[in-house]
């Protein structure tokens, strides 16, 4: 009788051992499958995050580049007015000088002459003072249209910076996430 007690007794003690070990290992499949769960939301959250950041990169530089282009458009019209407003100025002072000219050629004496002679100086001033301003607006203006130009290919360094960001955001974020995949699923099946 001690000897079928016995039996019975190391049989149940068995039998729960054995339910506890299976309970034990459903709950460590439940575990590794959470973290599987887990590493694809990373993977899902790594390609998001850095999307997201390298579009904002390229959203300011797209947003930068019209405004280099302003820039270069504003330096081209300062060219353009520059040289309009200086050589009518110029041009005005040549009339000027020319018109003394005539009239010191008209009376017959000294005095004439004399007027003359200034009349044609400032025909010669007013012409170097067309070429001079010609040639400082004309400089100032390509000063503006380059940094402009600077400005536009920051802006497109930019935009390629961000797009480099996310590429390698994404690979970065993808990897991560699929070693804790795989990390994961060995798990479960040992």
């Amino acid at each position: 009788m001690q000897g079928e007690e016995q039996v019975t007794q190391g049989e149940e003690q068995r039998y729960t051992q054995g339910e506890e070990q299976v309970t034990q290992g459903e709950e460590q499949v439940t575990q590794r499958e959470e973290q599987v769960t887990q590493g694809g939301e990373q993977v899902a959250q790594g390609e998001q995050q850095p999307y997201m950041q390298g579009e904002e990169q390229i959203t300011q530089g797209e947003e930068q580049e019209p405004q280099g282009e302003d820039l270069v458009t504003q330096g081209e019209e300062q060219i353009t007015q520059g040289e309009d407003q200086r050589y009518t100025q110029g041009e005005e002072q040549v009339t000027q000088g020319e018109e003394q000219v005539t009239q010191g050629e008209e009376p017959r004496y000294t005095q004439g002459e004399e007027q003359v002679t200034q009349g044609e100086e400032q025909v010669t001033q007013g012409e170097e003072q067309v070429r001079h301003e010609e040639e400082q607006r004309f400089m100032q203006g390509e000063e503006q249209v380059k940094q402009g130009e600077e400005q536009v290919t920051q802006g497109e360094e930019q935009v390629t910076q961000g797009e480099e960001q996310v590429t390698q955001g994404e690979e970065q974020r993808c990897m991560q996430g699929w070693k804790q995949v795989i990390q994961g699923g060995e798990q479960r099946d040992m």
